[in-house]
């Protein structure tokens, strides 16, 4: 087995933190609200001011000229294309998962800078970063900065029994089995979120120039909330390596955004809609769970496994969790 530092990708934690603060989860049955939905979609002329606690930005209007409705079923489940992108529906036709064009990811100067922050941090500290000179006096002078990064430094676990005593909510219906397609179980690392408030003490900042990117950045420690906010699992066979991430919600239906959306990307691993897509070029594979008081949204990942071995992982995983009644 490998010997080395587990630490979840600062990206993935950021796509995590876009989804959940971009949601405005609707709970879509096959009726009258998607009729609903279509006028809106047909009518609306403008877009919305949106925020995140990861990369901050205003997002450009987006002019819904026309939306067509297509529903295809693809043997037992079906999704629904709209303007927008697409909505995932599982075998009773309701709605779990919309992905939406849009782009949610930070620029790579940003993610490793972040990294080299987080790889500071104490485990359960957290940190809010500031890029650029005129992002650092504002967040000084107590304005909230167009653009910012909150990190945060999970604990870890290799024991899954001390881990489940420590999930909360939603969360925990996680399950995690020991052995995955002759993958094994490592370790996992249980984040929580980091309090997004600026303390405007200038003393409280540290400001640092990036060697590499000769970016200017500033830096200070954040409370931490009771809220959990990804849990990342490793498992291990021979050299490949699997990543599964998990995240909470207390909505049903879950919001994730990608660049391009396309009905290609769309598989059914054990009769749930599963999307592929990819951050920087890493092969991922996400689906929505939905259970009492909200939803688990999962992430795998590997940077060694082709994707047919992925879909066959998460097929196990699928089944593993659908068999417990």
């Amino acid at each position: 087995m490998k010997n080395k530092t587990f630490s979840s990708s600062t990206k993935t934690l950021n796509q995590f933190k876009v989804a959940a603060e971009h949601s405005t989860p609707k709970y879509i049955d096959f009726s009258n609200r998607v009729m609903e939905q279509l006028d809106n979609d047909v009518t609306s002329q403008g877009g919305s001011v949106r925020s995140m606690s990861t990369s901050r930005y205003i997002r450009k209007p987006i002019f819904m000229i026309a939306a067509t409705l297509i529903i295809i079923m693809l043997s037992g489940f079906g999704y629904m294309k709209f303007g927008w992108g697409l909505s995932l529906t599982d075998q009773e036709g309701n709605a779990v998962m919309n992905i939406r064009t849009g782009s949610g990811e930070v620029r790579d100067e940003e993610n490793n800078i972040a990294n080299k922050v987080k790889s500071t941090l104490a485990v359960n500290e957290g940190a809010m970063i500031v890029y650029g000179r005129e992002a650092i006096d504002a967040a000084k002078s107590g304005e909230i900065p167009i653009n910012y990064t909150s990190v945060t430094k999970g604990e870890i676990f290799t024991n899954v029994n001390k881990l489940y005593s420590q999930l909360q909510g939603v969360m925990k219906e996680v399950t995690l089995p020991m052995e995955i397609n002759d993958a094994k179980y490592v370790e996992s690392e249980l984040a929580y979120s980091p309090i997004s408030k600026i303390n405007p003490v200038a003393s409280l900042w540290q400001e640092v120039t990036d060697k590499e990117s000769h970016m200017s950045y500033a830096y200070q420690s954040t409370e931490m909330t009771d809220q959990i906010l990804t849990l990342q699992n490793r498992y291990e066979q021979g050299n490949t390596e699997y990543l599964l991430d998990i995240s909470p919600s207390d909505q049903p239906t879950a919001d994730f955004y990608v660049d391009k959306v396309s009905s290609s990307n769309v598989y059914r691993l054990a009769g749930v809609a599963v999307y592929r897509t990819s951050i920087d070029g890493k092969e991922m594979l996400i689906w929505n769970r939905v259970v009492d008081g909200g939803s688990l949204l999962y992430w795998l990942s590997s940077d060694s496994a082709n994707i047919k071995k992925m879909k066959a992982f998460a097929e196990e995983v699928i089944k593993s969790y659908s068999s417990i009644k």
